[in-house]
């Protein structure tokens, strides 16, 4: 089950990271992104380093809220 969580999480991460990616390659061509409000909300624009990710992945308050969030949630959460 675990696996399961982690799965989830991992997979969120790498979507918000590709659509950082594409938003940064538009953005030095000075294009427009082409993304959707909901990927252009949620992306990451730089790699989370190793102690962002692991806690993310062990976040103890995603066992109450429930199994999966998004990177960008925690993040704001601890930064903000």
């Amino acid at each position: 089950m675990t696996l399961m969580f982690s799965y989830c999480k991992n997979t969120s991460l790498a979507c918000n990271i590709k659509d950082g990616y594409f938003a940064k390659k538009a953005e030095a061509e000075k294009k427009e992104p082409f993304l959707k409000s909901r990927e252009k909300l949620f992306m990451i624009k730089e790699m989370p380093s190793f102690y962002d990710y692991m806690a993310y992945m062990y976040f103890c308050g995603s066992a109450i809220s429930g199994p999966w969030f998004e990177y960008k949630d925690l993040y704001d959460f601890l930064r903000v």
